[in-house]
């Protein structure tokens, strides 16, 4: 069985994300922004790994207000879409519409005919565009393949992906809301109600005068 492992990391400017509106200057087409667009603030570039420590970052992005301030909250955390919000031009506000609703779309098709997703699949060419690797198993180890996403967007899809084929569960942690996976390949027991231990303590530790227990 061959070992396949994934690896992203993605810069984020560390003064965050705005609103930037379209304009097309009068008989010029130097600085001609044709869409809406998040762009940077022009602070440094930080590097981050947000699928190691958000395991259903994709589902957060599903959920998002269909808003800007809630694209430019999104960005601040994680980072641009794609390449181009690292650059001036920044991601248009209409591909962060559409992409956070195909997510959603993709999610409702999981939940009621996982099959479809497989004609479903986006464009290799705008979603899960992937660069494959060859590392080691550890020192001296035998080479194992290596996944890493171009993107964010990819990144979303690819945890997507793997959430699916995992056949774990999506649920929502009785303590803090927080959404986790159970069962399949998740490393948590099937039906377990907290996204943490520290969430299962806090909840029967609070309840505890009243003998409830999880």
């Amino acid at each position: 069985m061959a070992t396949i492992s994934t690896h992203f990391e993605w810069q984020v400017d560390s003064k965050g994300y705005r609103f930037e509106r379209s304009h097309k200057p009068k008989g010029s087409l130097l600085g001609r922004r044709e869409h809406d667009a998040i762009v940077r603030r022009g602070g440094g570039l930080q590097t981050r790994h947000p699928l190691e420590h958000f395991d259903t970052l994709y589902k957060q992005f599903s959920e998002l207000d269909d808003s800007v301030e809630a694209y430019i909250d999104f960005a601040s955390k994680f980072g641009p879409l794609t390449e181009n919000g690292h650059a001036p031009e920044g991601d248009p506000v209409e591909d962060w519409r559409f992409w956070v609703s195909y997510m959603k779309h993709l999610i409702v098709v999981r939940e009621v005919d996982p099959q479809k997703l497989i004609y479903d699949a986006p464009s290799p060419t705008e979603f899960g565009r992937m660069r494959a690797r060859l590392v080691a198993q550890g020192p001296g180890g035998r080479p194992a393949l290596r996944l890493i996403p171009v993107s964010l967007r990819d990144a979303l899809w690819l945890q997507f992906a793997q959430s699916t084929v995992s056949g774990a569960d999506l649920r929502t942690c009785d303590w803090c809301g927080t959404w986790f996976e159970s069962g399949g390949g998740a490393g948590r027991r099937a039906g377990a109600r907290f996204c943490s231990e520290k969430c299962r303590s806090t909840f029967n530790n609070r309840k505890k005068s009243k003998g409830v227990r999880s």
